[in-house]
């Protein structure tokens, strides 16, 4: 079984001057950065994928989260085809997720994790929501970790998610919405919309969802 943990982290401010900020940049309209965390708890010594995009890629809602799950699922599934062990993979997935509704909490997501079963990479997928709140889970971990090594100025996204990854357990990738027009080959622009009226089409709605 897979065992995962996903949330946000705090969002990065670009330019990133660390603990300082100049005063004449106080009141600049400064660009924001989401980190979106999966944690990975499967085995000892968790891994963390952080996703790193700005706010001009997309926002916070269930289609970004949608796009990133799926895509994040069929890399690791190319991947085990590529090394011979797709036969050993995991048959069910559990994910814990906090309780927003706009984020985790939807159709869409349930019916996103859904796909995943239809289409064979798991016999299984496990929602699992904890209690209101901050949860205070894994993906925080991860996210103290990655800002750990910032301590100078940055000016580019890029610059960022390399220090990130100096750190041990910390996979951090920046998806720049401007790769939208490059070939296959190269990093693709993996953002999609209306994943609820694609998914309303093979999948009914989640009654309890529905009810509350």
């Amino acid at each position: 079984m897979d065992m995962e943990s996903h949330d946000y982290g705090g969002n990065l401010c670009m330019p990133w001057f660390g603990i300082r900020r100049p005063g004449l940049d106080y009141y600049l309209s400064n660009l924001n950065l989401y980190m979106f965390v999966m944690s990975d708890i499967t085995k000892y010594g968790t891994k963390h994928n952080i996703y790193v995009y700005d706010e001009r890629a997309a926002g916070k809602d269930a289609d970004a989260l949608c796009s990133l799950r799926f895509a994040h699922y069929i890399r690791r599934f190319i991947k085990q085809r590529n090394n011979g062990t797709l036969e050993k993979r995991a048959t069910y997935l559990f994910v814990t997720m906090d309780n927003c509704v706009g984020q985790n909490k939807s159709n869409a997501v349930l019916q996103m994790f859904s796909l995943l079963c239809i289409i064979g990479m798991y016999e299984g997928v496990i929602c699992h929501y904890l209690e209101k709140g901050h949860s205070h889970g894994t993906p925080d971990v991860g996210t103290a970790h990655a800002k750990r090594p910032l301590k100078k100025n940055y000016y580019v996204p890029e610059d960022m998610v390399q220090e990130m990854n100096t750190v041990t357990g910390i996979n951090a990738q920046y998806i720049d919405f401007r790769n939208a027009s490059k070939t296959a080959g190269k990093q693709d622009y993996l953002f999609r919309s209306d994943w609820s009226k694609f998914l309303s089409r093979h999948f009914k709605n989640i009654p309890y969802l529905e009810q509350s």
